[in-house]
């Protein structure tokens, strides 16, 4: 039987433009703190880029590893799951990754696969 494809978006920082691996809910108060309005993630579908991305630092979550990236032509920072950064570390040169690179999903996180 042959296997379905699963079609998922992406979720990125609707005022900053970053991706978010995991979506959040900001949300934004009135002056006095009483009253707040959510701010939704903004949904993408599936892309891949071509970019030269410069490390920044790692975060660490309960039970994962996450590396981010930032896009030298965007600014946009990008979150590289620890699997994947295996994978491109040989290639990392001068702090900087560049080539084409796609999203991937890990349980319900989602993060940047460098396209070998």
């Amino acid at each position: 039987m042959p296997s379905k494809k699963v079609d998922w978006k992406i979720a990125f920082d609707p005022v900053t433009g970053d991706h978010q691996p995991l979506p959040k809910i900001k949300y934004e108060y009135d002056k006095f703190g009483t009253s707040a309005t959510a701010i939704e993630p903004e949904w993408r579908d599936q892309f891949s880029f071509e970019d030269s991305l410069r490390y920044v630092k790692y975060v660490k979550g309960k039970t994962s590893l996450g590396f981010i990236w930032r896009a030298e032509s965007t600014g946009i920072h990008y979150t590289m799951h620890l699997a994947e950064m295996d994978r491109a570390l040989p290639y990392v040169v001068g702090g900087c990754l560049s080539g084409t690179f796609v999203f991937v999903k890990s349980g319900e996180s989602t993060g940047i696969r460098f396209q070998l």
